[in-house]
């Protein structure tokens, strides 16, 4: 995985995969590190929406900031209606993960 990322550094979807995999390990300093770049590559086309729900849900759980969370949340929202809005499974998916919460 951290192979596929050298050799194709704009990559989304591996850059996607190694957040997935550090969260997966707990390792949420480098899961956000990664989510913030996948942020960076997709800045161009508007943002990346599971980047977006990874920051919204840090900012929850670990940060407590439930006003900067609440105003990211709203962006990753806007996300899901220009990327995503015909994909309700994803919009119940998100729903769902920030109601456990």
């Amino acid at each position: 995985l951290n192979q596929a990322v050298a050799s194709y550094p704009g990559s989304v979807p591996a850059l996607l995969d190694k957040m997935k995999v550090q969260l997966a390990l707990q390792d949420w300093e480098q899961a956000m590190e990664t989510s913030q770049r996948c942020l960076l590559t997709t800045q161009d086309q508007g943002g990346c929406v599971e980047a977006t729900s990874l920051l919204v849900l840090e900012l929850l759980v670990k940060e407590r900031s439930r006003e900067e969370a609440a105003n990211r949340l709203a962006g990753l929202l806007v996300l899901l209606d220009r990327f995503e809005p015909k994909n309700h499974t994803l919009h119940v998916y998100v729903g769902e993960l920030l109601l456990s919460l």
